[in-house]
């Protein structure tokens, strides 16, 4: 890991530099966070310090003030833009949010993190190699999707229960990460519009696998669900067939969405379609 010094002229230099990769996403993908909030956060992502903003999640203020000011997108700026990085510091902010501080009201703020995460990670409009979080999407994944397998459990965070799973159901879940794959190579060839290369749903193959011995296939069957299934493999095939123009690492996660379905542990009803598939005329070809 870099070392961290905020009184280094060279390390203060990178990161102005950097900065400029930031303000883009902050101007592109979070245009939930308030323009002049923007200030605060640089100064946030060279010093760690959050004078203006209760960013790290001291919970005490609240303790102290039912009122107190309290950050909202703590834990994604956090994550996000706090020089260390390190799974520490990561740590040690998740477990102020789960274990039973005396919090005198649910905050309630995670949901939004979470779903706002995503939102900012997969969307329309042009990313750049930078991505939306710098290629801390796959760690920050984790924090947000809790588990490798599927489960309607929930956990106490910030005085709230929560799913450990965002998703309503298991085919809610396999359709976001499935979809995912076919979203990568069809939001180029048809819009021109360039992908998060950090896109999150790559890093939930293990969950979407999981989720096969849930999926209800009464769901699968009307035309509008079989088409979709049927656009996103077509797509999946055309981006392992012009590789080099699109981001290894989705072609990377096409390549194992590809053997899981050659290998044949999906349902029957998606192998079904999936033969179909191949031996079709492609749709994407130029």
């Amino acid at each position: 890991m870099t070392t961290i010094d905020i009184n280094d002229p060279s390390w203060i230099k990178k990161r102005k530099a950097e900065w400029k990769h930031v303000k883009y996403s902050l101007k592109n993908h979070m245009l939930f966070i308030e323009r002049e909030e923007h200030k605060y956060l640089k100064q946030y992502f060279l010093t760690g310090k959050d004078e203006e903003l209760n960013i790290n999640g001291d919970y005490q203020k609240l303790v102290e003030d039912f009122d107190a000011d309290f950050y909202w997108l703590h834990l994604l700026v956090s994550m996000w833009l706090h020089p260390d990085t390190s799974k520490k510091r990561w740590v040690s902010h998740w477990e102020a949010m789960t274990d039973n501080y005396p919090i005198p009201h649910s905050i309630n703020t995670y949901e939004d993190n979470r779903r706002l995460f995503f939102d900012s990670a997969n969307q329309g409009g042009v990313y750049t190699e930078y991505g939306a979080f710098g290629g801390l999407e796959e760690r920050m994944v984790k924090f947000f999707v809790l588990s490798d397998h599927y489960t309607d459990e929930k956990i106490l965070i910030e005085k709230r229960d929560v799913k450990i799973i965002p998703w309503k159901d298991a085919n809610t879940t396999f359709i976001y990460i499935f979809g995912g794959c076919g979203e990568y190579f069809t939001k180029k060839t048809k819009q021109g519009i360039k992908s998060n290369p950090y896109d999150p749903y790559q890093y939930l193959i293990p969950l979407m696998v999981d989720c096969f011995k849930y999926l209800n296939k009464k769901e699968f069957e009307d035309e509008y669900s079989i088409n979709s299934l049927k656009i996103d493999m077509h797509s999946l095939l055309y981006g392992l067939k012009l590789q080099d123009e699109f981001y290894s690492q989705h072609i990377e996660y096409g390549k194992k969405i590809y053997d899981i379905l050659e290998s044949g542990i999906a349902p029957n009803f998606l192998l079904d379609i999936w033969k179909k598939v191949k031996t079709e005329k492609p749709i994407f070809d130029k």
